[in-house]
């Protein structure tokens, strides 16, 4: 073993387990936010208390880490307190970095060794099987050859001795239940759990081992016990001899039952507080403070408990104390009397309590029994409570759940397994329902096998009880059913037999043998979920006129925005529907109602409107109003729970209120530049020829179209407009209307359109299409002014004949109203733009793509693709949607739309003759696009088989390639197969051997190993042969391998190394174990043979 020391080093400026050399701050039990595993928890808090281990600045412990040579040298230096150690040989640990003076030490110890180059490497990571050796070595433990059941620890390997040790003591565990990985980078979170448990079995730092001294414990707030291996010598015991820090011994003695005992007399300890005793300067070991603390009251709660034989059961007591005094340290006794005696002893132990007030002791028993147990204050008896342990062979009585959850909806059947003593009646109580009063009762129904019925059992303090029972079957095993509506409900099954003395006493006792399940809770669990967005501002525009078109100017208002979702977040169908309701109090004044598709409605306080979710969820609706008491406060609500016919809004639907809003003077000082086509759809490209449509609007404080107000006066009460007319094909066309604005005059602005062309083509148009005249030429950007109409609108249409891109800047009204900027691109006739109706000529169900008349073909495929039918409702894929256009008796119209990342194929109408598109996709198509996606799926790697087979292969795949479209499909078919058989036949090199390896020695001492192809060999593998280890060098691709020992072997033996080896023409690739042989006696000495 390393020698120990209690120097600890006074430099602590650099933190344990660290990624580099600029410590993070240290974290101490609180815990770090990243560590929740259990079985990570204990180990890395505790160590982090003991400050052996830290954390980084940002309060994590990153326990899936790996870690270095360094950090590791620095915990095993302070958790076995090694001695400071001169400088180290490794040319690379140099002076003054942070880690050396802990690899000093280490070295020092005995407990590393360098590379072979003089080197130590503190970044290097370590493996598991190197830290299994480093806490093996570091704590002095016995090697063993003890059994473990990990399938890659290998006999021979040099790591075996020290994994089998480590596992026979319970220090580790595998990666799996059959694999350890030595050769992983062990994380930090596993350091941290080996090195817990090491140093709780063996060293002083976590736990509490100390040569010589089997115990120290504190019997009372003034007295502490010193228990030793061997026996005391009275004479050598005097109280100058002890001290304990923050303590006065003022006695010392041998306690007169036991020599082996020293009883040490202190000043009043601190309960709870962990104390040191030492004898001079060794330490003997730790104690925890006793309190002086009288409890007023203790309570068991462990009232009842099952034991299984040769397990141990953990009781458990909190103590009351006045308020203001410490619960930490007060000494509780546990009696524990069995009511077997001959065969199981009478316990009487004394435990401290916790922080918490929480006395604990654990213990086992060896025969079917009960224990009685009473637990009372040590320093007043008459403080007690009592409890029970049933003791067997197994466990007597068990409940689990046979529904899973224990958040259910109302009334939901939740159904409970028992499993207890055959053909036994057990009874089932709710523990809300012990002891209450008539107006406390929780309503559970409880299934009842004795009254074939659902019953509530309770036991009430004023007298009255409700048994339920459940019997088991032969088989020891039983059912019953609970369900309830707002409510939380804990079944407890329970024998009276076991406590109560009369047969006829069914009623509940804490004492009695009973298993208790969790709490089940029954609620309204909603399963959809409302979001409600209002978009802009609270104080919107209020109306010019009253409202009556959905798409009219001058409106105001606001939007708002629902999105509905599953309780998980799961967008809701389209088609969904949802409502909205105007509740009292929540609605006044004149306030309007729209869909944004459908016209405005008045609404008053109790109207409801349905609204219908379409895509992702989402669905809209506006509402307008006006003056200065209007507002309104809309509820969104799900009908999920109340009635149906006709729709109301009831306290259990899923609902939201959204907020409020008013109706204000409208704020016009913005505007907006859209760009449709013929149709009114928003375009950002077109096909060349086609007119696109730029709109300058003015709108109010929420975005909605507005009339100016403010600008210049034309001093008349009537003006032009543009007024859009839908023509029977879905186009529209702008005419000029005289309408009458109300009020004493019109507003208007002029505004100066710049159309920049990029290659000069761009024809400029009104909304009528009469070509505009610039008023300023400037190349290829010409200026046109042109008025806004009353309602604030200003149009251009632009068309170009041959591809172009047109953008557009609108600037004006004095500068009032913001300039703005939009640009449309021209395509030439085979492209398709990113908005674009025509009818179908062709799709191809193997290369996926349809082709519009006159146009190139496009994907109908994609992550963000969707499809509608003609009535517009959703196709469920790609599939179906190729199969409608090939169903099609007639022409097919579809709209192709690209907006917001998201293509759609609109079905626009089919004809009912004349025939459809065609599928170009054939037989033979099909065919050679699944030979080639089939080898190019494979990921298959040419330097796996062999030249004569790939080549082949690879010809095959090239010339399947090269197959034109409009090739003959018997053309395709043949490509097809011959590129299937030629995947088929590929041969592998694995057909061939495994390489071969020979070895030479000129002393025996260095091995040269010389296989028959590329190997690699990775670093630490060791070798053991006659008792000499050698180490095998680490190679990268090459043929030759070399292992070094540093005395020879002088008696015949093996051992064995492990190599990975590329595949050849002769051998194959894969990972492979040779026997290393020496025989002095044989001729050549070495040999070296691949494990089958």
């Amino acid at each position: 073993m390393a020698k120990k020391s209690r120097k600890v080093f006074a430099t602590t400026a650099t933190a344990a387990l660290v990624a580099s050399a600029v410590a993070p701050i240290a974290s101490s039990a609180a815990g770090f936010s990243d560590v929740t595993k259990p079985e990570y928890k204990t180990a890395i808090d505790a160590l982090a208390e003991a400050g052996i281990l830290n954390g980084y600045e940002n309060g994590t412990f990153k326990p899936e880490n790996k870690v270095t040579r360094g950090e590791v040298a620095k915990v095993i230096t302070l958790i076995r307190h090694l001695e400071e150690g001169t400088k180290t040989p490794f040319k690379d640990v140099k002076d003054g970095y942070w880690s050396t003076q802990y690899i000093n030490s280490l070295y020092a110890a005995k407990l590393v060794n360098g590379y072979e180059d003089g080197t130590f490497k503190p970044e290097g990571n370590v493996t598991r099987a190197e830290f299994a050796k480093l806490v093996v070595d570091a704590y002095g433990l016995t090697l063993t050859n003890a059994a473990t059941p990990f399938t890659d620890v290998k006999a021979g390997n040099w790591a075996t001795p020290y994994i089998q040790t480590a596992y026979a003591n319970g220090l580790i565990k595998g990666v799996t239940a059959s694999k350890f990985d030595p050769s992983a980078p062990i994380k930090r979170g596993d350091l941290a759990i080996l090195l817990h448990r090491a140093d709780s079995k063996f060293g002083d730092v976590i736990g509490n081992n100390f040569p010589g001294v089997e115990l120290v414990k504190a019997t009372n707030n003034t007295t502490v016990e010193v228990t030793f291996k061997n026996e005391v010598d009275a004479k050598d015991v005097q109280a100058a001899k002890f001290s304990i820090e923050g303590l006065t011994v003022s006695n010392a003695a041998v306690k007169q039952t036991d020599s082996k005992t020293v009883v040490l007399t202190t000043s009043a300890q601190e309960g709870g507080k962990q104390y040191t005793v030492k004898s001079g300067s060794a330490t003997l070991g730790k104690f925890i403070g006793a309190s002086a603390v009288v409890p007023s009251a203790i309570k068991v709660t462990t009232t009842s408990l099952q034991g299984v034989i040769g397990k141990e059961v953990t009781l458990k007591a909190q103590v009351t104390v006045e308020e203001g005094k410490s619960k930490a340290g007060i000494p509780v006794t546990f009696n524990i009397v069995n009511t077997k005696s001959d065969l199981n002893s009478k316990i009487e132990v004394e435990a401290l309590t916790d922080e918490n007030g929480v006395a604990s002791y654990s213990y086992t028993r060896y025969y079917d029994s009960e224990d009685n147990v009473t637990a009372y204050a040590t320093s007043k008896s008459s403080v007690n409570s009592a409890g029970k342990v049933y003791w067997a062979k197994a466990t007597q009585l068990g409940i689990s759940e046979i529904t899973a959850g224990n958040e259910l909806a109302n009334n939901t059947k939740k159904s409970y397994k028992v499993t207890g003593k055959a053909n036994t009646t057990y009874y089932v109580a709710i523990k809300e329902n012990i002891g209450v009063t008539p107006d406390k009762i929780t309503n559970v129904m409880v299934q009842s096998h004795k009254d074939n019925d659902f019953v509530t059992p309770y036991e009430l303090s004023t007298g009255k009880d409700v048994y339920a029972t459940v019997t088991t079957n032969a088989s020891g095993e039983g059912s019953f059913t609970v369900y309830g509506s707002n409510l939380s409900a804990t079944p407890v099954v329970y024998l009276p037999s076991s406590v109560n003395t009369s047969a006829t006493d069914y009623s509940y006792s804490a004492l009695a043998l009973q298993a208790e399940a969790p709490t089940v809770k029954f609620s309204q669990m909603d399963k959809l979920a409302i979001k409600v967005t209002a978009e802009g501002v609270t104080n919107s525009a209020e109306y010019l006129n009253t409202p009556t078109t959905y798409d009219g100017n001058s409106i105001g208002g606001r939007t708002y925005s629902v999105t509905v979702t599953d309780k998980d977040g799961k967008l809701a169908p389209e088609g969904t529907t949802a409502y909205v309701k105007f509740e009292a109090g929540n609605i006044n004044g004149d306030v309007y109602f729209s869909t944004g598709t459908a016209n405005f409605e008045k609404v008053t306080e109790g109207s409801i409107k349905a609204i219908t979710v379409g895509k992702e969820g989402k669905a809209s609706f506006r509402v307008a109003g006006k003056g200065a008491t209007t507002f309104v406060k809309p509820t969104v609500f799900l009908n999920t729970a109340g009635k149906t016919a006709p729709v109301e809004l009831d306290k259990t639907d899923v609902q939201t209120v959204a907020e409020v809003t008013y109706f204000k003077s409208p704020v016009v000082t913005n505007a907006t530049l859209k760009v449709t086509d013929v149709y009114g759809r928003t375009v950002t490209s077109l096909e060349a020829g086609k007119d696109a449509y730029f709109t300058y609007q003015s709108v109010d404080q929420n975005g909605f179209d507005y009339r100016p107000n403010g600008y210049n006066s034309t001093g008349q009460t009537t003006q032009v407009v543009w007024k859009p007319v839908t023509q029977p094909d879905g186009s529209i066309v702008y005419v000029q209307e005289i309408v009458t604005i109300p009020g004493s005059t019109v507003y208007e602005y002029t505004l100066a359109f710049d159309v920049t062309s990029t290659f000069g083509n761009a024809k400029v148009m009104d909304a009528a299409g009469n070509v505009l005249n610039p008023s300023q030429n400037a190349g290829s950007t010409k200026t046109y002014q042109v008025k806004s109409d009353a309602t604030g609108k200003a149009i251009v249409r632009v068309t170009s004949e041959s591809a172009d891109t047109v953008s557009v800047n609108v600037t004006g009204a004095s500068n009032i109203l913001p300039t703005q900027t939009a640009s449309v691109s021209f395509t030439n006739s085979a492209s398709v733009p990113s908005l674009y109706t025509g009818v179908v000529e062709s799709f191809d169900t193997v290369k996926q793509t349809l082709k519009f008349e006159g146009k190139n073909p496009i994907s109908y495929v994609g992550d963000k693709v969707v499809y509608r039918n003609v009535n517009n409702q959703p196709i469920a894929n790609a599939d179906d949607f190729a199969a409608e256009l090939g169903n099609a008796a007639g022409p097919v119209k579809v709209t192709y739309e690209v907006k917001d990342g998201v293509t759609t194929f609109y079905i626009i109408s089919i004809g009912a003759n004349g025939g459809g598109p065609v599928d170009t996709g054939t037989v033979g198509a099909k065919a050679l696009a699944a030979a080639i996606k089939a080898a190019e799926d494979a990921s298959i790697k040419e330097e796996d088989y062999t030249a004569a087979s790939w080549k082949v292969f690879a010809d095959a795949l090239k010339e399947a390639k090269g197959v034109s479209d409009t090739a003959p499909d018997a053309t395709k078919s043949a490509a097809a197969k011959k590129l299937s058989d030629a995947q088929t036949a590929l041969k592998t090199k694995d057909a061939a051997s495994a390489p071969t390896a020979s070895a030479v020695s000129t002393d025996d001492k260095e091995i040269t190993i010389t296989f028959s192809s590329n190997v690699t060999v990775a670093a630490g593998q060791k070798i053991t042969i006659d008792g000499q280890e050698g180490t095998v060098a680490e190679v990268t691709n090459d043929k030759k391998v070399k292992v070094s020992f540093t005395t020879a072997p002088t008696i015949a033996g093996q051992g064995t190394i492990s190599v990975t080896a590329n595949a050849t023409e002769t051998n194959k690739a894969g990972d492979f174990t040779y026997q290393v042989k020496f025989d002095p006696a044989a001729t050549p000495k070495w040999a070296v043979t691949v494990t089958p």
